[in-house]
């Protein structure tokens, strides 16, 4: 049996977005890196195994590897506050 291709970390995703009643949507075009929506949302994949998300005041920031087995070994960083680093 062939075995599934190895998939990347940002390689499956969708972005909707609508003008009117028009709709605007990508998917899955090369490997997601960054979302900004106006100045409340940030989402970004910093590298294959760090993500960072900005939520108004909240920051969160995820590290995660792959470990023998498939299983996702991970860590949360979550920091809340006006102007937190």
């Amino acid at each position: 049996m062939e075995m599934e291709k190895e998939r990347r970390p940002g390689s499956r995703w969708r972005v909707l977005a609508r003008d009117g009643e028009r709709q605007i949507s990508a998917q899955n075009e090369g490997i997601f890196d960054e979302l900004v929506v106006d100045d409340w949302l940030h989402l970004e994949q910093m590298d294959d195994t760090r993500w960072w998300m900005r939520l108004a005041d909240v920051r969160i920031e995820s590290r995660f590897s792959l470990m023998a087995g498939l299983r996702f070994r991970s860590s949360v960083v979550c920091t809340i506050g006006r102007n937190a680093a």
